[in-house]
């Protein structure tokens, strides 16, 4: 194996940020005011973690919980409202450190799809290296919509992602991202939906 690729799982809020939030006047400033949001528990990224670490024990893994974020962004006063935007770049300037080969955006409920698009793009900006792709059970019900809208996100993980993720790393591991041979292994999954293979009536199925 060539280099271990780092993994950063971001798990979305359950909402849109603007419904999850609401600005209150405060002593020099204005403090937040959240609504409906809980820390996450990401029983999915940590089984794809344990079980990549497995295997690939040198991989280096983090996940990225937005609303336990932004629920200690609640303890702070700001001069002015925080635009999503500008939390979307904090959330990652605080992540920026795991240097992610792949950041992958676990998708669950239908809120997340909201301000994926924006946080997606941010993710590729800021680490313009990186493979981005998402996953998840909103994720892959809504594929084409994601990928068609979410102009950052390069491929949709379908079902469990413990062994296509393992595949994919091994992968980018021993021919680097851009390689031919990730792109044969991404075309010849079962499990990743790209733009191509939809264009191409691509049918996913699991991995076992």
């Amino acid at each position: 194996m060539k280099k271990p690729v780092n993994i950063l799982f971001i798990m979305p809020l359950p909402l849109p940020y603007n419904d999850a939030v609401r600005w209150e006047p405060a002593e020099g400033g204005y403090s937040m005011n959240i609504h409906f949001v809980e820390p996450g528990l990401p029983n999915g990224p940590l089984s794809i973690s344990a079980y990549i670490n497995k295997f690939l024990p040198e991989t280096k893994i983090k996940i990225f919980d937005t609303s336990a974020f932004l629920l200690r962004q609640s303890e702070k006063v700001f001069k002015k409202p925080l635009a999503y935007s500008d939390f979307i770049k904090r959330c990652l300037e605080f992540a920026k450190n795991s240097n992610p080969g792949l950041v992958l955006f676990s998708c669950m409920f239908n809120g997340t799809f909201s301000g994926l698009d924006e946080y997606s793009a941010a993710a590729a900006e800021m680490f313009p290296d990186a493979f981005i792709a998402a996953g998840g059970h909103l994720a892959a019900a809504l594929p084409e919509r994601i990928l068609k809208e979410c102009h950052a996100v390069q491929a949709i993980c379908f079902g469990e992602g413990e062994i296509p993720l393992l595949g994919l790393c091994r992968t980018f591991a021993l021919n680097g991202k851009d390689s031919k041979q990730t792109s044969d292994f991404i075309d010849s999954s079962p499990s990743w939906i790209t733009r191509k293979k939809i264009s191409e009536n691509f049918k996913p199925s699991h991995e076992f």
